[in-house]
């Protein structure tokens, strides 16, 4: 009797085990390609700004534990993070900033009817950067890496996202340029004007008179065959190796002494991502095809891309 008793034990045990493992885990981090995407995807009638600070653009945008709305931004070297989420016991207590550091100044400031709670690493009133918190019609908000100016401008600006049916455009304002030596001083990387004497791409892609700019953070210059653009996007810092593509293909390759990262989907290869050195300042730079093409054939244009970026 003891035998069997030990016997349905185990089973009982073990059906447990896989009751657990085939419970639907939550991602804890949901990307999504722009605002509008995560919006219809969200019940959240969340809020976002009308207006950016300085040449900000948007970086990223995500849900975390499918509850906070996070939207990164960067101007090529400094970045910012703002993040909403609906009020909750739980998120009251633990915050949702995702900021732990230690601030040795705080205080409460008033701006549009809004009473946020400041805290800096220096005193009120210094433009060092500090974190916001605040809370509004059943909604929690934390602003953190703006200077306190600039996080009241960020915050009078902020509307209910259904309101601003052109929010993708204002968090990545997108402009075109004549040529490319005027897209590269606009955005900074003179080594960008380097890419139009490389005049075809491996596999037949021919060079566009296409110059495009994603604020003054982003330059992007692109190559086309048949159907498919392959763009080849750089910034300042690492805004371009940074934009989202939703995969579930992932890889490396390695050139130059430099390794990049590859995603695809399904058994198409969408995007590789690269950090680079352009007249000593750290840079990044994206090769991303429209349609999709295989692994190899991105792994034959990084280098060629690279060599001319990094050759006088």
């Amino acid at each position: 009797m003891k035998r069997w008793l030990k016997i349905i034990a185990a089973a009982l045990g073990i059906l447990q085990l896989m009751g657990c493992m085939n419970q639907k885990q939550v991602n804890p981090l949901q990307h999504y390609i722009s605002i509008a995407a995560m919006y219809a995807n969200t019940k959240l009638d969340f809020q976002v700004p009308t207006d950016l600070p300085g040449e900000y653009i948007l970086s990223q945008c995500y849900i975390t534990d499918g509850k906070v709305v996070s939207l990164e931004y960067s101007d090529g070297t400094q970045s910012f993070l703002y993040r909403t989420a609906k009020k909750t016991k739980e998120l009251s207590e633990s915050g949702i900033s995702g900021d732990f550091q230690d601030y040795p100044y705080s205080w409460t400031e008033s701006v549009d009817g809004v009473t946020g709670t400041y805290f800096s690493t220096a005193p009120q009133d210094q433009d060092a950067p500090c974190l916001v918190t605040w809370e509004e019609d059943g909604m929690l908000y934390s602003l953190s890496g703006l200077p306190a100016s600039q996080a009241q401008d960020y915050i009078i600006s902020l509307e209910e996202v259904s309101k601003v049916p052109d929010a993708d455009w204002i968090a990545r304002p997108e402009k075109t340029y004549d040529t490319l030596e005027e897209l590269a001083q606009a955005v900074e990387i003179p080594a960008l004007s380097q890419m139009q004497q490389l005049e075809q791409l491996p596999g037949g892609y021919v060079w566009e008179d296409r110059y495009l700019a994603i604020g003054s953070v982003i330059g992007s210059v692109s190559y086309r065959k048949g159907e498919d653009t392959l763009s080849v996007s750089l910034s300042r810092g690492n805004s371009a190796a940074q934009s989202y593509f939703d995969g579930d293909l992932s890889g490396s390759v390695s050139a130059g002494g430099v390794t990049a990262t590859m995603a695809g989907r399904g058994e198409m290869w969408y995007t590789l991502s690269f950090p680079v050195e352009l007249d000593g300042e750290p840079c990044s730079c994206q090769i991303r095809s429209s349609v999709g093409v295989t692994q190899s054939f991105l792994e034959s244009v990084f280098p060629v891309v690279l060599e001319q970026l990094t050759t006088p």
